[in-house]
């Protein structure tokens, strides 16, 4: 993960990629509103521990289950996690 600016970027895996339809270079994009409180813990937490938040949700397969952990992983922010899971 990588933060240029305003836009935070995530490297994916081929496997990952693949399973989402999609080729390196393209531009995905997302839309997260964690609250400040969220935010602010994210953005406080070592690269580690902010790329176990991104991994765990982008090795997800099914929409639904990335979907699924997005309100969990918020959760976990408003209590201070460090990592997921």
């Amino acid at each position: 993960m990588a933060v240029y600016g305003a836009e935070t970027m995530l490297g994916l895996t081929k496997q990952i990629r693949r399973a989402a339809g999609i080729k390196p270079g393209d531009a995905v994009e997302g839309v997260l509103e964690p609250g400040p409180l969220a935010k602010k813990t994210f953005d406080a937490l070592g690269f580690t521990h902010r790329r176990e938040y991104a991994r765990w949700i982008a090795q997800a397969k099914r929409e639904e289950t990335i979907t699924r952990r997005v309100t969990p992983a918020i959760e976990m922010l408003h209590e201070a996690t460090k990592t997921p899971g």
